[in-house]
């Protein structure tokens, strides 16, 4: 059978070996789905949506935690021909209804919690915790794979949102041939194989989290869903298990396991981690090898409009090109641009620019930010950096504001929108400022308007009634007015310039 796309892989390890394992549970081992497991509760999913009448190349909203169910329901979509928009399991019903609403997705899969606080504008599949082993048991479950509609190349698979609630959303459009070009990159570069298995606490709806999902699918290897990061000392006991090969995590993940957990000193014998979503530490990369002296360890850099990757570090290299994000991956072709579109040469700065069969389709509805972000083939990137002679590409600085705070991506606007929302705010700037644990917290800078005193209280419970738990603000300053442009724009750097110097 040949692998055309993602969904084709999961058929063809259905078919060729069903029995090994492609779903583990680490709170509970014997709680596993073989890949023929996975295909069944595929296919029973895939019953409940085609008796919906949601249109082939329509979309539904998935707004689920990790889950053998998000898992089954993802692919059950795509045998359907329908695009799938993952939203955070956390995500607050404003934040679900204005997606809904922008992209005019025809169906919601959401827990009972959730969908009975939804408009009744589109059809709901509401999904209970744990809900696959019931259904394995009770439906007449087999994979009927000869069923299964595999898209066309050129069909949307994932929208991925980059904002939530502004009034400006950002669809990222991955095709089933940008994911397929994406995994079968990174697949190579890891050498990964059905031999491995992956502790995976990223969430699916991050791309960073999908794509370790995906290549994972893609070699036939198993996945483990891992514990929440609340609880990092069982995530430490979990990775030293025979039975997991590999670990993916943004920088807070690995500091939270090597200051707060005997990580250090259990010494995982992993055959290899993943770190992206931020620059991690010089320090942070040498705590690493000495914890896991035998482990390949592999710093990487992407964006969602890149299907998730760009470029890795070969582990070998990890010292030598330290604060380096390495070399393009596999069929991916990066360059520096200065502002006119000249590509310049080795260690002189500008944007970073990219090209391959992985790059986003555009922004859903949004032809013009499309054009603004893809010139071309080319990607621009929003992040500034340079070339060093020996083709190892560095990152100064990002053009665009978008805030990293763990594994979370998170837009201002979306928080100033809320913030704006309380009675006693004129105006409101928010951006991200230094963390050690997550890379960026947020910060919000508040104009009061006149008769309101400085009291925090209110901002925070509107906050936190409307926006989920990593998008809640961590500090306010109060200012009587905003550094601007000769334009008016308000100049964020120095915002977060003057709440850094303060910490």
């Amino acid at each position: 059978m040949t692998i055309a796309s993602i969904l084709s892989a999961l058929a063809k390890h259905a078919h060729s070996t069903p029995d090994r394992t492609a779903v583990t549970y680490s709170v509970n081992e014997a709680r596993n789905l073989s890949y023929y497991q996975l295909a069944c509760l595929v296919n029973i999913y895939r019953k409940k949506i085609k008796s919906l009448n949601i249109p082939s190349n329509d979309k539904a909203v998935i707004c689920l935690e990790n889950s053998a169910e998000y898992i089954a329901l993802l692919y059950a979509c795509w045998s359907l021909d329908i695009t799938v928009i993952p939203l955070h399991s956390q995500s607050a019903v404003r934040e679900v209804q204005h997606i809904l609403d922008f992209s005019q997705a025809k169906l919601a899969i959401t827990k009972n919690n959730l969908a009975i606080n939804l408009e009744n504008s589109v059809q709901h599949l509401k999904v209970e915790a744990n809900e696959f082993e019931l259904l394995l048991d009770t439906e007449a479950a087999k994979p009927d794979l000869d069923q299964w509609v595999i898209p066309a190349v050129e069909h949307n698979a994932l929208i991925l949102f980059t904002s939530g609630t502004t009034g400006d959303p950002k669809g990222v459009m991955l095709s089933h041939s940008n994911l397929l070009a994406n995994t079968q990159s990174i697949v190579q570069y890891l050498s990964l194989s059905a031999t491995d298995c992956t502790y995976c606490v990223l969430p699916f709806t991050y791309s960073y989290g999908n794509s370790v999902l995906q290549t994972h699918i893609y070699a036939g290897a198993s996945i483990c869903l891992g514990q929440s990061m609340l609880y990092p000392k069982l995530i430490a006991e979990d990775l030293n298990k025979a039975s997991i090969t590999g670990f993916s995590g943004v920088p807070s993940t690995f500091q939270i396991l090597l200051h707060k957990t005997s990580f250090a000193k259990i010494h995982p014998q992993l055959r290899y981690i993943t770190q992206a979503g931020g620059s991690m530490s010089v320090t942070t990369t040498k705590e690493l090898l000495e914890a896991l002296p035998n482990t390949d360890i592999y710093v990487m850099y992407g964006q969602t409009e890149a299907s998730a990757r760009l470029t890795y570090l070969p582990p070998a290299r990890l010292l030598e090109k330290a604060g380096s994000i390495g070399i393009p991956i596999p069929d991916v072709e990066l360059a520096i641009s200065d502002e006119s579109g000249k590509l310049l040469g080795p260690n002189e700065t500008g944007e970073l620019i990219a090209k391959g069969d992985n790059i986003m389709q555009g922004y859903l509805s949004n032809p013009t930010a499309t054009e603004q972000t893809i010139t071309g083939d080319w990607l621009h990137t929003g992040d500034l950096g340079y070339r060093d002679i020996d083709g190892f590409y560095y990152i100064k600085g990002r053009q665009k504001q978008m805030i990293k705070s763990g594994a979370n991506r998170i837009h201002p606007e979306e928080i100033e929108e809320v913030i704006l929302e309380c009675d006693a705010v004129s105006e409101v700037s928010v951006t991200g400022i230094k963390d050690e644990l997550l890379g960026e917290v947020i910060a919000a800078f508040v104009i009061l308007k006149q008769g309101f005193g400085e009291d925090p209280k209110p901002i925070r419970y509107h906050c936190r009634k409307n926006l989920p738990p990593h998008k809640q603000v961590k500090e306010i300053f109060w200012v009587s007015e905003f550094p601007r442009t000769s334009s008016g724009k308000i100049k964020r750097h120095e915002l977060a310039s003057f709440a850094n110097a303060r910490k």
